[in-house]
């Protein structure tokens, strides 16, 4: 979590608080503090005094003795101390290669906005340090650029690499929207495997739901995020004497009005990627199916609002599907 309260309000004491509960859980038995040299003694009382945490400063000279304090623990119940580094000293060896050695339960960084440059020497060190929970401390997250923010946030909540962003969301939408990016990739071997898979559990539960609703003499429309994916479910999608028609961003504006007046008319399914997502009315259609769920929930919205507006005469229904073990589950 990233602690960003203003100057003075106790983030120190918030910090220790949450610090405090995690050890009373057994969740936090290695604990290490970086922080601003001029703030080590600070913290150093702040534990002792306020909550009764044993504690144990490291410099680079000592940063031998690390292991066998750690090991030994001191204080009430043997308790592991908790460790108290100055940001100078921990981001240069020796200590530094002890610190970032180490596998430790909760790390809390004060004046967090010191290490947002992931190219410093600071930087590095945040980002190398391993650790089951991180706790950033800082009164301001923003300083020059919204990029300050974004590198904190990636700190607390590491997202997949941006070489890697594409292929997460095509995972999560199906294996034939996924196979020819791995194969781009140079995964050849992975691209096999997908394209292998006719029919996911996914699609198999879109045509049973779609089915269900054209039983009911209901119109359906069904979003996804790529276009290959909706070029593969025209055929699997249509029972016998019902049309699918589609709806994407390579049609011209006059293509894009005749498939939505053939929705409206006699067609019972519309696939579509999100260029029906804004705009476009379509409140004589009450059943929507997100077969890809957008990173951005006002996507999410937006489609929405194409059936849920002035006009419409019934409960819009929405089924939002996903596929377990990918970014979008």
């Amino acid at each position: 979590a990233i602690l960003a309260d203003e100057v003075g309000l106790g983030k120190t004491i918030e910090a220790a608080l949450v610090l405090s509960e995690l050890r009373a859980r057994g969740l936090a038995r290695r604990a290490l503090i970086v922080t601003p040299a001029g703030l080590v003694g600070q913290w150093q009382e702040e534990l002792d005094r306020k909550f009764a945490l044993p504690s144990q400063v490291v410099t680079g000279s000592s940063a031998g003795d690390l292991e066998s304090a750690g090991a030994n623990g001191i204080g009430a119940g043997g308790e592991h101390p908790v460790v108290l580094a100055s940001l100078a000293a921990a981001r240069r060896d020796p200590l530094r290669s002890v610190l970032v050695g180490r596998d430790w339960d909760a790390v809390i960084v004060d004046e967090a906005h010191r290490v947002r440059n992931p190219r410093s020497a600071s930087g590095r060190l945040a980002r190398e340090l391993r650790s089951r929970q991180l706790l950033l401390l800082t009164a301001t997250p923003v300083e020059n650029r919204l990029d300050d923010l974004f590198q904190l946030v990636s700190l607390v909540a590491p997202g997949p690499a941006w070489g890697l962003r594409s292929l997460a969301r095509l995972a999560g939408s199906s294996p034939a929207a996924l196979a020819p990016a791995l194969a781009r990739a140079g995964w050849g071997d992975l691209a096999i495997r997908a394209e292998a898979i006719r029919r996911s559990r996914k699609e198999e539960v879109l045509i049973e739901r779609v089915k269900e609703h054209l039983e009911r003499q209901e119109k359906v429309i069904v979003f996804n995020a790529f276009t290959r994916h909706s070029n593969g479910w025209r055929r699997p999608l249509r029972p016998p004497g019902v049309d699918v028609v589609r709806y994407h961003g390579g049609l011209s504006r006059a293509a894009k009005d005749a498939a939505v007046r053939r929705f409206e008319g006699e067609t019972g399914v519309l696939v579509s990627t999100e260029a029906a997502g804004e705009g476009r009315n379509l409140q004589f259609c009450h059943v929507m199916v997100n077969m890809d769920l957008p990173w951005n929930p006002m996507q999410i919205e937006q489609r929405i609002g194409r059936l849920h507006r002035i006009g419409q005469q019934h409960d819009v229904v929405v089924t939002n599907c996903r596929t377990s073990s990918t970014v979008a589950a």
